[in-house]
C-alpha cells in the first residue's frame, strides 16, 4: 500500500484562492498537491531496442550498474553467393557502435566494459532479466576517456579465437542467410567505469563485421617482377536483436540506494526527502506520485457545479547532468498498488489524462509531454475531472458499485469495473532512457476553473 496525506476539511484549507467571481458564478479553485517518491521496480529492459552499459552514481538515486546481454544474427555479406567456400581464409573480427547519448553529462568521463561470447544463446532461454552468473568467454575490451555530452563512437578489434569460430560456423551453415545458430553477447562494465551509455541495437552503426579473403586473389606479373593484388578481402556483416521476434535482448540494472537520498526506500512505498523534491528517474526505479485527497475534499463541498476546465502545472528543476524526461503515462494509485495507464478513449467511456484533452476513437494511452522551455510540464485533463467529479456525486452507481460514501473512482477497462483511486503516479514512456525530471517543492499544481448553479 501506497500512504498519501490525507486532505483538509475546510474550503480555505483546501484551495489556495477562490477567484474570478461574477454574474454567471465562474471561479477557479488552486490547489497545491501533495507528492512523495515511489519505488516502482518494473522496469521492461526488452521492450525497446536499446541496451545500457556503464557505471553511474550520484547524491540523489546512489549507483547503478548496467549490463546487456543481446543476440547476433546476419543481415548481408559482399562474400560471392553469400557462400564461404573452403578456399576462403578469416582474416579479422571486429565490433562498432555510436552511443549518442552518455550520463553524467560531463567531460573526461570513462566508458570501460569487456564483452563476451555466452555459452548459450538467447534464444534457448525463457525471457529474464537477472544477471548471468557464467559469461563465457572475454572477446574484446573497450575503454576510453569522453566527453558524456557527445557521440561515443566505438570500433573494436575482437578476437581472433571468436572469428575463427564465427567463420566456423559460416562454413558449416554454408549459406549466411539460412544461418541462425549465432552467438549471443553480453557487454559488462569494469570497475573504471564511471559513465552509462546507451546503445540503439537497431542503429545503422551497430554491427559485428567478420572479414575474409580470397588467397587465390593475389596475382603476380612476371613480366615487371611486381606484385599486384585484386580486391581479396569479403565482409560478412551482423547486427543485432530487434525489439521483438526470435533474437531476445535485456538489460540487468544492479541498483544500489544506499549511497544516495533514497537509502531507506522500499518497492512501492512513498518516501519525501528534506528538500520536498520528487524525480521521476527509470533508471532508478523510481517515480512521481500525488494525492488527488484534497479534490476530493472539494468535490465534497461544492455538489452542484460544472468544472469547465483543468489544468496541472509540474515546476521542473532542471539539472546539468541529465537530460529532462520528455513524456509520461499516467497511472491511477489504488490501495493494492497502481494500475493503468490513463487512457484517450471514446466518449462513451469517458476516462481520460491526456495532454491536451482530446477524445480520440481509439483506446491509446495518453501522456503528457514537457512544456517547450523544459521549465514546466503542464497537462489538461478536462476531461478526467468532468469524470472523476460526475461519479463522486452519482450515488446510484455507487450504490451499485455497494460503495457506502461518495469517493473518488474511475473505470477500469482491463476488468471492465470501476476502482476507487487515491492519486496518480507518472511513469516515464520510455523503459530504456538516461534522462531523468525533477520536481520542485510545492511543484505540482491542479487549477480547476468551474461554474457554481443553484
Amino acid at each position: 500500500m501506497i500512504p498519501f496525506l490525507l486532505g483538509c476539511e475546510t474550503a480555505t484549507d483546501i484551495g489556495i484562492q477562490y477567484e474570478l467571481q461574477s454574474r454567471d458564478n465562474v471561479n477557479f479553485v488552486e490547489f497545491t498537491l501533495s507528492a512523495a517518491n515511489v519505488k516502482i521496480d518494473c522496469l521492461r529492459t526488452d521492450s525497446e531496442n536499446r541496451i545500457l552499459i556503464g557505471n553511474y552514481r550520484d547524491d540523489l538515486v546512489g549507483s547503478i550498474k548496467a549490463e546487456s546481454y543481446f543476440s547476433m544474427r546476419f543481415r548481408e555479406s559482399n562474400i560471392p553467393s553469400n557462400t564461404i567456400e573452403s578456399d576462403f581464409e578469416y582474416d579479422s573480427v571486429r565490433m562498432s557502435f555510436v552511443a549518442s547519448n552518455s550520463i553524467p553529462l560531463e567531460a573526461d568521463k570513462t566508458q570501460s566494459f569487456s564483452i563476451h561470447q555466452l555459452p548459450n544463446t538467447l534464444t534457448n532461454l525463457v525471457y529474464l532479466s537477472n544477471k548471468s552468473e557464467n559469461l563465457g568467454n572475454k572477446i574484446g575490451t573497450f575503454e576510453t576517456v569522453f566527453d558524456a555530452s557527445d557521440t561515443l563512437i566505438a570500433n573494436i578489434q575482437l578476437t581472433d579465437e571468436f572469428g575463427a569460430s564465427l567463420f566456423k560456423t559460416s562454413q558449416t551453415g554454408k549459406s549466411l542467410i539460412g544461418t541462425t545458430d549465432w552467438p549471443s553477447l553480453a557487454l559488462t562494465s569494469t570497475s573504471q567505469s564511471n559513465s552509462i551509455s546507451e546503445i540503439s541495437l537497431g542503429d545503422d552503426t551497430t554491427r559485428i563485421y567478420l572479414y575474409v579473403t580470397d588467397p587465390d586473389g593475389i596475382e603476380e606479373v612476371s613480366d615487371t617482377g611486381n606484385t599486384t593484388y585484386r580486391d581479396t578481402t569479403y565482409v560478412a556483416e551482423f547486427g543485432f536483436a530487434p525489439a521483438s521476434g526470435v533474437y531476445p535482448h535485456y538489460v540487468n540494472l544492479e541498483r544500489n540506494n544506499s549511497s544516495g537520498s533514497f537509502n531507506m526506500i522500499e518497492d512501492e512505498q512513498a518516501v519525501s526527502l528534506s528538500n520536498g523534491q520528487t524525480i521521476i528517474d527509470p533508471l532508478a526505479g523510481i517515480s512521481t506520485s500525488f494525492s488527488l485527497s484534497q479534490v476530493e475534499s472539494f468535490f465534497e463541498l461544492n455538489n452542484q457545479i460544472i468544472i469547465n476546465s483543468a489544468s496541472i502545472f509540474f515546476e521542473v528543476n532542471e539539472e546539468p547532468k541529465r537530460n529532462t524526461l520528455e513524456s509520461f503515462y499516467n497511472f491511477f494509485v489504488t490501495e493494492g498498488g497502481f494500475f493503468g495507464p490513463g487512457l484517450v478513449v471514446n466518449p462513451f467511456r469517458n476516462v481520460v489524462m491526456s495532454d491536451n484533452s482530446f477524445l480520440g476513437s481509439s483506446q491509446l494511452a495518453a501522456t503528457s509531454k514537457i512544456a517547450e522551455d523544459e521549465a514546466r510540464l503542464l497537462i489538461t485533463p478536462t476531461l478526467f475531472f468532468q469524470t472523476l467529479y460526475r461519479n463522486y456525486q452519482n450515488s446510484d452507481l455507487q450504490s451499485k458499485l455497494n460503495i457506502n460514501e461518495p469517493t473518488l473512482f474511475v473505470q477500469d477497462f482491463l476488468t471492465n469495473g470501476f476502482r476507487k483511486i487515491d492519486g496518480l503516479i507518472l511513469l516515464s514512456t520510455q523503459d530504456i532512457t538516461l534522462q531523468r525530471t525533477i520536481f520542485k517543492k510545492n511543484g505540482i499544481k491542479l487549477r480547476i476553473y468551474y461554474t457554481e448553479f443553484d
